[in-house]
């Protein structure tokens, strides 16, 4: 993978350009950075509404003429709100991205969003909320976690929005929203493909660089509860099982001086865990660690936490796992984890990373999110970086997790 160019506009808009000859498409991703984190009690789900808002009219582009200029082309079109920003990702046939470009910037600038439009945003989002509660345990175990681990959240946990709150949203808030946290300094626009690289930055200064930049937003910190070992008991009425989740929280100076041996340490865990169970409570219990708030890995702001989630059919085996994955963690720590399975855990990380990177709408998404989180889209491949942890970098991460005492939690049938 080359090294990707970044430019800073006068307004702060972070621009990544990555061009890759004559391959006759390109990939763009704009990315906010703001998410589901940012709403307040009683408007939670409004950073959500906004996203599905930004497909609803600009000042040159009436509603839905995104989807269907990028549809009409052959290409690919989607968006998605995460806890920590909101990223808008499509692919194009390489002779549309000027077109593609001039609409990114268009909506920048500002949304012309109608009542109707705004009303019928407000019932897809309802529909897509009240499918997420009809499996309740597909969340598990973050949104019963997050608040516990993060108090600043207020229990905005759920990046879709509530209920409750959605049917109290109005236009003026999304508006409002959007001029708050829409800047261009609070944003990375990432291009990758088949594109001059003069020319398109020049376009792009031009296009985006008159856009006002606006008061940076301020985010809420992500604060861990000061607490030690904590454990919470939770009654769900729709789920039809137990479960049990076991999570340590990493801290920000981890995070930030080797993300990759967190990835590796997290897909380790993985591994090792379901090495330790017997015969019949590999039968009995259904495992999986992952990374990141939301189990969303790299793609959020630290603090974030290694997560090792377990359903089970017997509520009685909850504290036997519970112990394995502990004990799992301290054989990383004690540098006791056979060199086979420090590498099978690196090249299941590296295939996740060259799978998201098999289309030029991947790659745009990794390089804007790379840049917005910890400023990585100039720097070294990600997959140099993984291949350069050491059984020591795994065994010092797995040191600094546990010197901390991890958050675990119960989910019981009632």
């Amino acid at each position: 993978m080359t090294v990707p160019e970044v430019i800073r506009l006068d307004n702060g808009l972070r621009v990544v350009l990555d061009p890759h000859g004559d391959v006759g498409a390109a990939g763009v991703t704009v990315l906010y950075g703001t998410g589901g984190h940012d709403d307040r009690p009683g408007s939670r789900g409004l950073a959500h509404l906004v996203e599905h808002l930004m497909f609803q009219g600009s000042a040159r582009y009436g509603a839905l003429a995104h989807f269907h200029f990028v549809q009409g082309v052959g290409g690919a079109v989607n968006a998605q709100t995460l806890p920590d920003y909101t990223e808008y990702y499509q692919q194009v046939p390489a002779d549309c991205l000027d077109e593609l470009l001039t609409m990114e910037a268009d909506r920048m600038a500002g949304l012309a969003v109608t009542e109707p439009a705004f009303g019928r945003e407000i019932e897809v989002i309802k529909q897509e909320v009240s499918a997420g509660l009809a499996d309740s345990m597909a969340r598990f175990p973050w949104r019963w976690l997050a608040p516990v681990m993060f108090p600043a959240l207020d229990g905005r946990s759920e990046p879709a929005g509530l209920l409750e709150d959605l049917d109290t949203l109005t236009l003026a808030q999304a508006r409002a929203f959007f001029t708050k946290h829409y800047v261009p300094g609070a944003a990375v626009l990432a291009v990758t493909g088949d594109f001059d690289p003069s020319r398109t930055a020049d376009l792009i200064a031009g296009l985006f660089g008159v856009i006002p930049a606006g008061p940076l937003p301020e985010r809420v910190p992500l604060v861990l509860d000061p607490l030690s070992r904590r454990h919470h008991t939770f009654a769900e009425f729709s789920s039809v099982t137990s479960a049990c989740a076991v999570a340590w929280p990493t801290p920000p100076e981890l995070g930030g001086r080797m993300p990759t041996a967190l990835a590796i340490a997290s897909r380790l865990l993985g591994l090792l865990i379901p090495q330790r169970l017997t015969a019949a409570e590999m039968y009995d219990v259904r495992s999986q660690v992952s990374l990141g708030v939301h189990g969303l890995g790299q793609n959020c702001r630290p603090p974030s936490a290694i997560t090792a989630a377990f359903h089970v059919g017997d509520r009685a085996v909850i504290p036997t796992v519970l112990e394995l994955a502990e004990d799992a963690l301290a054989e990383m720590a004690r540098g006791r984890v056979e060199p086979e399975s420090v590498e099978r855990a690196r090249r299941h990380e590296l295939i996740m990373f060259h799978q998201g990177l098999d289309s030029y709408l991947g790659r745009a998404r990794w390089l804007a999110s790379g840049e917005y989180l910890r400023g990585a889209a100039g720097r070294a491949s990600w997959a140099d970086e993984l291949l350069a942890v050491t059984r020591e970098d795994l065994a010092a991460t797995a040191g600094v997790l546990l010197a901390d005492r991890p958050v675990s939690l119960e989910l019981v049938r009632e």
